[in-house]
């Protein structure tokens, strides 16, 4: 199952980069998501975090907009990924109204 977003924003690469450092800090941390194993690979304009057990998420910086592509093998696990990265993303970016609208993609 595949669902994505696109995320307009002044700042995409700054929230690319607070995402990435927020699923570091899941693995192992404290809050509802404690419990997560996540792996997280980061460039400048890409990260791919790996929610153990669940699927991923790889998100993309472009000049204005922020991609989001999540991937996992149930629904149940694609909701709950997109959960948590649209709630994260939404209380970061709160100031700039950030929003997150998820499209299920076909799968190829």
């Amino acid at each position: 199952m595949i669902s994505t977003a696109i995320v307009e924003t002044e700042r995409p690469v700054r929230y690319l980069a607070q995402l990435a450092r927020h699923a570091t800090a899941m693995s192992g941390g404290h809050g509802p998501h404690a419990a997560l194993e996540v792996g997280v690979e980061q460039s400048d304009e890409r990260a791919v975090l790996r929610f153990v057990h669940l699927g991923q998420c790889v998100i993309e910086a472009g000049e204005r907009t922020l991609s989001l592509r999540v991937e996992a093998a149930e629904e149940s696990a694609l909701r709950r990924i997109q959960d948590i990265v649209a709630a994260d993303l939404t209380r970061f970016g709160r100031r700039d109204h950030v929003t997150v609208t998820w499209e299920n993609a076909p799968v190829p």
